[in-house]
């Protein structure tokens, strides 16, 4: 039994690589434990909570300035109750805290730093504070003894703020429970997508900004409505941003993957940690991409990506770790970058065209080294070139696995699992590559494995892991479930769907029709619920797409009435902030504009099935019948009926199939 001290630091045997990290740390943290809450009720101090996660470059830096640093660490020990948090492994506390930070008006981000009263209550805060003064903000040091002073000085105050900060963040809970009698129609799709279109950049792809983050559910948002309306400009537009990202310093030419976002509008300088649920998605969108345009880039991207997760995050016990960090050697990047000598030692003759293609200079393009990209020429080049320089890649990637790596955290999360099981479940079927259909499977079974005998999920895939699972937990598993079901007709998914969607409205529910993201045993100072999308897609929107597909594969009305029920109570939220809401818009147009392919399986033919996934799918329903007679088609003949406003001849074979998938996607 963990002995909790103030006089300690308590985090040694914590799980979290995050709080691992921090265990020898002269400050003297508490995990989220009672302990410590009752010790700074007891002494009447404040609680300094920090939130970040282990990939997080700025967390380190903070870490290594403040920290680390024995006076900084007196400090905080004398004046506060320090508590460490891993937001991966608790996005509940997340979530509260960084709602607060933004009460405030100030701008999120990790590492999350929050001043609370003894029982918890946020009454300022900020993200990264530096040791000294510098980047226009105060130091660290100043910020701590500041805040003690008016804490003791100024409680009055400190109280005031306190319950300010707490009745904004609960009114927002008020207000999502008020129902409008407005329907969320057409013409709000409408709004909001010309509002998110205004934003996009047609010099280097992705949204207007300074930094440049994938956004999948926005590209996705983009890349439906440009097929389905043949929009040759939106075309051009995903064509551009999916060439950039993947030619782009975001993309690690020499073994794959993508780093989380660039913190520069060409896609060329990376923070350089890496995720599991970014990698996930953008192999989901460039799936969608190859579907429709058949690029090999896309192809080449989507097999080294695959080929990184496996070879990098992949457990060999089943399931994938949560990510990768951006330093090693306490250096952002070391792992990643390349100076012009070392390159020229190691290619020798081949040093010319290397350089060439990959943009390296003497100068470099990044604190004097160079981050490999293909950016001047973001289309494939001839396959005999493209075989040279695949050898040369090769070859200095044995030369970087001698590097020390990157610390890869690894938490195996069931959301952000789930959403890996979704993608490569779907890559697989696009690609025609079984055993990522079988990784799929065995990582799902290894989360059910997990599941108690009344289905409820853990978040974290751990002998010792507690977390009981969370409503993202249960959506993103949902959807991975329809989605292998939709591939294998295997009932055990649809009933494992069902399941926890019954979980999610007996544990979960809100007044709205929503889900609270932690269960009704929730001991935090509110309930967190959000409808936000944030680097993963929302989970009630998640749960939205899930219950559509259900709809349509059970004709149960009750999954529809409650998905529209759900897209109606968050309309005012949806039309004001469209950026943050990209997810439910595609599942609003999953509502409104689907294809449902009926199968009729004969004699386990499935050869019509499988190959249907050659054809665009983001807005498709896969359902199967069994023994329905056709009177068109021959008795031992698999066949399909496609359906979107009324329903095609049964069809059995794949060129009238695509034929017909592609006259009805294409729409007015």
């Amino acid at each position: 039994m963990n002995q909790f001290s103030k006089n300690k630091n308590n985090l040694t045997n914590t799980l979290s690589p995050y709080l691992k990290q921090h265990s020898n740390n002269p400050v003297n943290w508490f995990p989220w434990v009672d302990e410590a809450f009752n010790i700074a009720q007891k002494d009447d101090i404040p609680i300094l909570l920090s939130i970040g996660y282990s990939s997080c470059h700025w967390c380190h830096v903070m870490a290594h300035e403040s920290f680390e640093n024995h006076e900084i660490a007196d400090l905080m020990n004398n004046l506060y109750v320090n508590i460490k948090v891993d937001r991966e492994e608790r996005p509940d506390i997340d979530n509260i805290y960084m709602s607060a930070l933004h009460s405030i008006g100030e701008q999120g981000g990790w590492p999350l730093t929050m001043f609370l009263t003894p029982t918890g209550e946020p009454f300022w805060g900020g993200t990264y504070f530096p040791p000294v003064p510098k980047y226009g903000r105060p130091s660290f040091p100043s910020i701590l003894k500041e805040i003690s002073r008016i804490y003791c000085d100024e409680k009055d105050k400190v109280l005031s703020n306190a319950n300010a900060i707490k009745e904004h963040i609960s009114l927002l809970e008020f207000k999502k429970e008020q129902n409008t009698e407005n329907k969320f129609n057409i013409n709000h799709f409408i709004k909001a997508f010309e509002s998110i279109t205004k934003q996009l950049d047609y010099e280097y792809g992705g949204l207007h900004s300074s930094q440049k983050f994938p956004n999948v559910e926005i590209i996705k948002l983009i890349q439906n409505n440009a097929i389905s309306t043949n929009n040759k400009k939106l075309l051009s537009f995903i064509d551009l941003t999916l060439k950039n990202m993947c030619q782009g310093g975001i993309y690690d030419h020499l073994e794959g993957g993508f780093s989380r976002y660039t913190v520069d509008q060409k896609w060329l300088i990376p923070h350089f940690e890496k995720m599991l649920y970014d990698n996930s998605q953008i192999i989901e969108v460039l799936s969608y991409a190859c579907q429709y345009n058949k690029n090999h880039l896309y192809k080449e991207r989507v097999y080294q990506t695959i080929d990184w997760l496996l070879n990098n995050l992949y457990n060999k016990n089943g399931g994938f770790f949560s990510s990768i960090d951006a330093d090693s050697e306490n250096i952002e990047g070391k792992y990643y970058v390349w100076n012009t000598s070392e390159l020229k030692n190691i290619l020798g003759n081949e040093y010319t065209l290397f350089q060439e293609i990959y943009n390296v200079s003497e100068k470099g393009n990044w604190e004097g080294l160079n981050i490999l990209n293909r950016l001047d020429e973001i289309n494939l080049m001839s396959e005999e070139t493209e075989v040279k320089i695949k050898k040369i890649r090769e070859k200095l990637l044995q030369v970087r696995k001698k590097r020390i790596k990157p610390q890869i955290d690894d938490k195996i999360l069931v959301d952000w699992n789930g959403i890996t099981i979704n993608s490569l479940a779907i890559a697989s079927m696009v690609f025609k590559e079984k055993s990522w259909l079988e990784v799929a499977e065995k990582t799902y079974d290894l989360v059910t494995k997990n599941m108690s005998d009344s289905f409820h999920l853990k978040h974290i895939l751990s002998e010792d892991a507690t977390y009981n699972a969370f409503a993202s937990d249960y959506g993103h598993m949902c959807n991975a479930a329809i989605t292998l079901y939709e591939i294998t007709n295997e009932i055990k998914y649809l009933k494992n769907a069902k399941e926890w969607i019954k979980i999610l409205n007996d544990e979960f529910i809100h007044k709205n029709g929503g889900y609270y993201l932690s269960s009704k045993n929730n001991d935090l100072i509110i309930r967190p619920y959000t409808e936000n999308d944030e680097a993963i897609p929302n989970y009630n929107s998640t749960i939205v797409r899930v219950m559509i597909k259900l709809y349509y594969i059970t004709k149960d009305n009750f999954y529809l009435e409650k998905s529209r029920k759900i897209v109606q109570s968050n309309i005012e939220n949806i039309t004001k902030n469209p950026f943050y809401h990209a997810s439910f818009l595609n599942n609003f147009n999953l509502l409104e504009n689907n294809i449902t392919l009926t199968f009729n399986i004969i004699n386990a033919k499935r050869e019509l099935l499988n190959n249907s996934w050659a054809n665009y799918s983001f807005n498709t329903i896969r359902i199967f019948e069994e023994n329905v007679p056709a009177i068109n088609i021959e008795n031992a003949k698999t066949y399909a009926i496609v359906c979107n406003n009324n329903c095609s001849l049964p069809i059995d074979n794949d060129t009238s199939l695509e034929n017909e998938i592609k006259r009805r996607i294409l729409r007015n």
